[in-house]
Order: structure tokens, then C-alpha cells, then sequence
């Protein structure tokens, strides 16, 4: 089922210059749409750039750009998107009430028996992995064939954030939890690890994966999500412990973002991280590069963008 977008064109503008805690760092500068919702989730899929956010029953906007200076903003569904996901081949959100959507450019609804709030959504070579989570002590994980059909539905006692595939493993971070799976998600087993509210995994270059978590923590993985080493623990006395939302490598380059600000840069595949947060107390949720800029999704219908 197809939604029934109805248009509006949102002007671009700066409304004010920020400027990062690091003075050999960028510039950075906001975009306001005409979305009056937080955006979550932000991926580039056909040269074009996707955002998309909402009141969790109240509705959703999707926010499109195919250059980075113009923007189109539509009304998208009565639910919030909370990720968004791009194989290449095709784009998928999800988000409350248990719609996933998918398409190459409009995004058309597909029934999967299930009511739960999905918050992410990622692939592999036989379907899809969505997660979804809710109150910190609700959990699933499920396993989806190309025709969109569970195969199986995981119950945890804990919040899920985030899930990612790559080639070899699948990991799915949550309140107090990590998992991981070795056969494209269609099992899952606990790792030890506890510890924080694990926002976001992510991969770098070298299949090494990364977590970051709400009071501040960075742990990472050689082993496919069964043992982890912290890089920074959470609530550490000697640097900034505000909430960290995601992370996401661009090659050797990795970015973590969170509220207040808050982001973190590596130039080296995550092996160091240097703070170059924003002079502003806008929380920002996701981030993407695009056409030599890096945009970062932020609250009240916001985009922060910087060139690189």
C-alpha cells in the first residue's frame, strides 16, 4: 500500500553559524525544513538524500534532496520513521506499528503481522533483520524473508536500538545488551557484555564493529560481537559523557553523534577519536556524507550540514 504524501516545499536557509570545540575542525551550519519533527534517521540511496522523523502516533515527515541545497518535504504516514536503510539496490524505514516500507525512490508499505515499534531495519543476502523495542524492558528481534514474512520472533528483556550485517556476522545493541548472530540473524546468542544503553552499531573498513551508548561508552568487537573492549567507559571522569545517539565509518573516517552537539571524529577506523562537538545544545540523531558534505539529522526539523 502506497502512502499518500501531500506535498510542501521547504526553503532553505542559515539560520545561525556553529562552531566545533576544536579550532582545526569544520564549520558547521543549519538547515531548517519546513518538519516541525525530530528527525531520526538520515541515508543516501540514487544520489539522492533521504531524512525522515515524527511524533511516535502522531505522524512522519520525509525530507529529500537530490543536490543539498533545495529540499522537499512531504507528509509521510501517521507513525514515526525511526531508521532508514539503503542495500543500493533498494531504500527501507521503519517505524511504529510494525510498517516496513521499501522502494527504489517512493516508498510503498508492506504487511508484516506484527504491531511492535520497530527502530531499525537492516539487510542480508536472504531478507531482512528489523528490530524493535520499547519501556527498556521490551525486546525483539526478527528474522524476514524477501517476501516479507517473519521466520521467527526473539524476546528479550531489554530495549533494542540498532541492528547491522556485515558479510560475516550481525550484531543487535540494546538496553544493557548485545547480540550477535553468525547465520544472517536467523539465530541470535547474548553476549557478556553489559554495561550501558547501547544506541548504534556500526562497522569500520575492517569488519571491526563498534558500539556507542547513551552515558557515554564506546566499545568495539574483533570477534563478531562476542567479546568487546572498551574504549571509553561509560560516565568516564576524563571526558564528555553526554548521550552518544549513533556511529557510522565512511571509509577511514568514523563519526559518532549525540545530544547537545555532541560529535566525535576518528581519522583512523576508530582506533583514536578527537571531540569536535558543536557551540549548540541541539541533539542530533543520525548523520550521513553526501556530495562532499557531511548532514547531520537534528531535532525540530533541523539538518546540520559542514563541508569536508
Amino acid at each position: 500500500m502506497k502512502s499518500s504524501p501531500l506535498p510542501s516545499f521547504c526553503l532553505l536557509f542559515i539560520s545561525f553559524l556553529l562552531f566545533s570545540c576544536d579550532r582545526g575542525s569544520e564549520d558547521f551550519v543549519v538547515i531548517e525544513t519546513s518538519s516541525d519533527f525530530d528527525y531520526y534517521a538520515i541515508e543516501k540511496h540514487n544520489d539522492q538524500l533521504y531524512i525522515a522523523g515524527g511524533e511516535v502516533w502522531q505522524q512522519s515527515d520525509l525530507t529529500t534532496s537530490n543536490d543539498g541545497l533545495n529540499w522537499q518535504t512531504i507528509y509521510f504516514t501517521n507513525r514515526a520513521i525511526f531508521d532508514l536503510h539503503s542495500d543500493q539496490n533498494l531504500l527501507y524505514a521503519v517505524g511504529t506499528s510494525g510498517y516496513i516500507y521499501t522502494g527504489q525512490s517512493d516508498l510503498n508499505r508492506r504487511e508484516v503481522p506484527t504491531n511492535s515499534l520497530f527502530r531499525a531495519v537492516t539487510t542480508t543476502s536472504t531478507g531482512i533483520i528489523a528490530i524493535a523495542g520499547k519501556d527498556f524492558n521490551k525486546g525483539w528481534i526478527y528474522p524476514i524473508d524477501n517476501e516479507y514474512q517473519i521466520l521467527n520472533e526473539y524476546i528479550y528483556n531489554n530495549e533494542l536500538s540498532d541492528v547491522k550485517c556485515n558479510d560475516e556476522n550481525c550484531i543487535a545493541v540494546g538496553y544493557g545488551i548485545i547480540l550477535y548472530s553468525d547465520d544472517e540473524g536467523l539465530t541470535w546468542t547474548q553476549a557478556s557484555q553489559t554495561g550501558d544503553f547501547y544506541n548504534a552499531i556500526a562497522y569500520n573498513n575492517e569488519g571491526t564493529a563498534y558500539t556507542v551508548g547513551y552515558n557515554g561508552s564506546i566499545m568495539y568487537s574483533n570477534n563478531g560481537g562476542e567479546s568487546w573492549t572498551s574504549y571509553k567507559n561509560a560516565h568516564s571522569p576524563l571526558a564528555n559523557n553526554k548521550p552518544f545517539r549513533k556511529i557510522k565509518f565512511f571509509g577511514q573516517s568514523g563519526y559518532i553523534v549525540g545530544d547537545n552537539g555532541t560529535i566525535w571524529k576518528s581519522d583512523d577506523s576508530g582506533l583514536s577519536w578527537r571531540d569536535i562537538s558543536l557551540s549548540s545544545d541541539l541533539d542530533l540523531f543520525d548523520l550521513e556524507i553526501f556530495r562532499g558534505k557531511l548532514y547531520l539529522a537534528s531535532e525540530a526539523g533541523r539538518i546540520i550540514s559542514t563541508d569536508l
